[in-house]
Parts: structure tokens; C-alpha cells; sequence
């Protein structure tokens, strides 16, 4: 585990760690946590609510845990290596903000997943599976952030 530069980190990381680690195990305990936190309030994923403290979750574990936004091991309705991203642009309870801050911190616009062992990108899903009106908020932010193309 990396070295903390103050003691309150130390334990915040402790605190999130033991937060969201419900579904994880060996070497998934490092790297679950901002996928398990996007969850939160899911339909998709039936996970508990989303609220302000969530919120402030997330901007912590990116922060302390910045290799959280690398998981690639979710699984939802078919799809496989889902990511932390498609989690939060699927998720209505995640605000665009969160979506935005996510793409700031490093999320990547042109990623995949698997949709029944079809490589996707996650915009593409987006695209097929949400209102009109979040997939074209969702695409803005994805081009600000250096979406290449949608197919």
C-alpha cells in the first residue's frame, strides 16, 4: 500500500476501503472502492443510495486512490469490464458533475467495455441505453475530454 502524506489520510483511506469493499477480494481490495461508490443507488446494480456523503466518497478515493479509476472488472446485465465511468453515466443518481470531475481526474472518453462479448465504447452504450437528453450531456462532456468518435 503507498505511504500517506499525513495521518488523516491514512485513516480516511482505512475508513473508505472498509466502506466499499462489499464485493471485492485479493487484488481488487485496491481498486473497487470508487466502482462500488458509483454504484450507489443504482437500478441497474439494485446497491444502496447515493447521497451527498457518496459524493464527497468519490472525490476522496480519486484523491487518496487515484488507481480506482482504472477498474475494469464490473459486471452489469450482460456487459462485462465495465468501468468506473460507464458506472456513473449509467447511474441517473450520478450527477453530471461527478461524470465531469471523473473525465478531469483521468477517466478515459474513448473506453470499452464488453456488451455480450462485443467490444463497445461506453458512449455507444450510453447512446443505446439512456434518454436523449443525458446521452447528449454525456457526449458533450465526452468531447471536451477528447472523445475521438462515438463509434
Amino acid at each position: 500500500m503507498q505511504s500517506f502524506k499525513n495521518t488523516h489520510d491514512a485513516l480516511r483511506i482505512q475508513e473508505l476501503m472498509s466502506k466499499y469493499i462489499s464485493n471485492s477480494s485479493g487484488e481488487e481490495e485496491t481498486t473497487f472502492q470508487l466502482y462500488d461508490a458509483l454504484s450507489s443507488g443504482s437500478r441497474v446494480l439494485h446497491s444502496a443510495n447515493y447521497n451527498l456523503e457518496t459524493e464527497y466518497d468519490v472525490k476522496d478515493i480519486l484523491r487518496l486512490l487515484p488507481k480506482t479509476l482504472e477498474y475494469r472488472s464490473g459486471k452489469a446485465r450482460f456487459r462485462d469490464n465495465v468501468t468506473p465511468l460507464w458506472i456513473a453515466c449509467h447511474n441517473d443518481k450520478i450527477g453530471l458533475p461527478t461524470i465531469e470531475f471523473l473525465l478531469k481526474s483521468g477517466a478515459n472518453p474513448n473506453s470499452t467495455i464488453y456488451v455480450i462479448q462485443r467490444t463497445t465504447k461506453v458512449i455507444q452504450d450510453v447512446k443505446n441505453n439512456l434518454s436523449n437528453e443525458r446521452y447528449e450531456a454525456i457526449l458533450a462532456l465526452f468531447q471536451k475530454y477528447g472523445l475521438e468518435s462515438i463509434d
